[in-house]
């Protein structure tokens, strides 16, 4: 009876994450953040996308909370491809800049050394500057210079004069 009850009470918030109401959508959120259901994860990442930025902003802060391998990719896709009024990176920076040892930040060291995709391996390293005072991605930051693909070594290059302007900026 409770099962049915906690799987009603889920399918109702997923349903509620479709709502023409943001503020509903926001607190269908909020909700999840303690749901461990892979039903769940699949509607935080759905609505990473969302028009409103209070929901993708949220939805973002949930997900680098919970600190699930699953939502990874996603967030890092949704973080470089935000809109400008969007503040999904903002978020991160803030979430990393808290805890630059992030489960987040040491995928991103793991995918811009290991992944075969070209994009990831991009989206990572421009991630991998936001945590200003996170000195740990210097290294593999360093070693993204070298990489085959242009966009990697162009957004390695970025992310390292902002980690290293930052260092300049703490140590003044």
């Amino acid at each position: 009876m409770a099962d049915e009850a906690a799987s009603q009470a889920l399918s109702q918030l997923l349903e509620q994450l479709k709502s023409p109401a943001w503020d509903a959508r926001v607190e269908a959120v909020q909700k999840l953040r303690d749901r461990s259901e892979s039903s769940a994860l699949e509607g935080l990442i759905s609505v990473l996308y969302d028009e409103n930025t209070a929901v993708v902003e949220i939805a973002a802060e949930v997900l680098l909370g919970r600190g699930d391998e699953a939502a990874f990719e996603p967030l890092l896709r949704a973080l470089n491809a935000a809109e400008p009024d969007i503040d999904v990176a903002e978020e991160v920076q803030s979430v990393l800049a808290h805890n630059p040892e992030s489960w987040f930040m040491q995928r991103c060291i793991a995918a811009l050394g290991e992944s075969d995709d070209e994009e990831l391996r991009a989206f990572a390293a421009e991630a991998l500057g936001y945590p200003l005072h996170a000195t740990n991605a210097i290294d593999v930051l360093d070693q993204a210079l070298s990489d085959p693909s242009a966009d990697v070594r162009e957004a390695a290059a970025d992310s390292l004069l902002r980690l290293r302007a930052s260092k300049t900026e703490f140590s003044a």
